[in-house]
């Protein structure tokens, strides 16, 4: 359940992203969800004795942050005019 929630969570972030990017950029949405997510998961680490890093949790983030991304390259390249 936890793992779903944190696909979920970070797909708008990925759309988000992804629509700021130039078109072929769209994968930039893939790298910064990765990184953000490690950077969470390094502070969580260092701050919160309670709580310990999850690398299903990074998983699940660059996932989630993957899949907004390739929603907005596949929304853009279907819209584009052929010549």
């Amino acid at each position: 359940m936890e793992f779903s929630a944190n696909i979920l969570l970070f797909v708008p972030f990925g759309l988000l992203v992804a629509m700021v990017s130039p078109t072929r950029r769209w994968w930039m949405a893939v790298v910064l969800g990765f990184v953000i997510s490690l950077g969470l998961e390094t502070a969580q680490y260092a701050l919160l004795s309670e709580r310990y890093p999850s690398g299903l949790d990074v998983l699940a983030n660059t996932t989630g942050a993957s899949l907004g991304g390739l929603t907005v390259f596949l929304v853009r390249r279907r819209r584009r005019p052929t010549l």
